[in-house]
C-alpha cells in the first residue's frame, strides 16, 4: 500500500517509537513497527493502526484510501476486537468530504463525533488542553503549501467514531499532520515545538488505545 500510504514513512515511525521510548516507561524498538495491508490476517495481532488520509491529488482517488468491501470488514473487525484506528494528514473541504465518504462506508450506522479537550485521550498520559496544528510539510509549510498555518478558516481538530461503551476505535486529526512532526524531529528548519506537541498527543493515542 504505496503512494499516499506511505507518506512520511519509515522515519516517522522510527521517529515516534523513540520519542515513546524516551518519554514514557513503555520498552519498545524504532523497528517495532510493520507495515500491513488492511486485509493480511495479521492485522488482528496489533492494537495500533496509523493511516496517512490524504488523497494526492485533492479529490480523486490516485493515492491515498478508497476502502474495498473486503479492506471495511477488515477494518470494522479490528475495531470491534479492540483495535485502534488513528487517521491523520487531511486538510480542508475536499479532504473532509473524502474523509466523510469514506467513514460513511466502515461505519454508516456510527455518529462521528468531535473530541473536545476534555476528553480523557487529552490528558491520559499528557495533558492537553489545546488541539495543535503541526505543520505539514507540503501543506502549511515548505513545498509551496496550500494552507496558511494556524489559519482560522482550517482549524485542528480531532474526531472520533466510538463503541457501544464509549471507548474511542478511531480518531482523526483534521487539519494538522503529526506524521510530519515525528518525520522532521531532527530537521532543523522544522520548529522543535510543532514536533514537541506531536509526539505529546501521539503518545496519548498511543496508551490509550493499548489500555482501552
Amino acid at each position: 500500500m504505496f503512494g499516499g500510504w506511505d507518506t512520511d514513512y519509515p522515519d516517522s515511525d522510527e521517529n515516534f517509537l523513540l520519542g515513546v521510548n524516551r518519554y514514557t516507561y513503555i520498552d519498545t524498538k524504532t523497528t517495532s513497527h510493520k507495515q500491513l495491508e488492511l486485509t493480511d490476517p495479521e492485522l488482528f495481532e496489533h492494537t495500533f493502526l496509523y493511516m496517512n488520509m490524504k488523497r494526492v491529488p485533492i479529490g480523486t482517488t490516485f493515492s491515498g484510501p478508497d476502502f474495498r468491501p473486503d479492506e471495511i470488514e477488515a477494518l470494522r473487525e479490528f475495531m470491534f476486537r479492540g483495535g485502534f484506528v488513528l487517521l491523520d494528514d487531511f486538510w480542508g473541504e475536499a479532504h473532509w468530504n473524502d474523509f466523510l465518504m469514506e467513514i460513511t462506508k466502515i461505519f454508516p450506522e456510527r455518529e462521528l463525533v468531535e473530541l473536545d479537550t476534555s476528553h480523557e485521550l487529552f490528558h491520559i498520559f499528557f495533558d492537553i488542553d489545546e488541539v495543535a496544528q503541526v505543520p505539514g510539510r507540503m501543506v502549511t509549510w515548505g513545498g509551496g503549501g496550500y494552507f496558511e498555518l494556524d489559519h482560522p478558516d482550517y482549524p485542528p481538530t480531532v474526531h472520533a467514531i466510538l463503541d457501544d461503551e464509549g471507548r474511542v476505535m478511531l480518531a482523526a486529526n483534521f487539519n494538522t499532520d503529526l506524521g510530519d512532526g515525528w518525520e522532521h524531529t531532527f530537521y532543523k528548519p522544522f520548529p522543535t515545538k510543532y514536533s514537541n506537541e506531536a509526539y505529546k498527543i501521539g503518545i496519548n493515542y498511543l496508551i490509550y488505545a493499548f489500555s482501552h
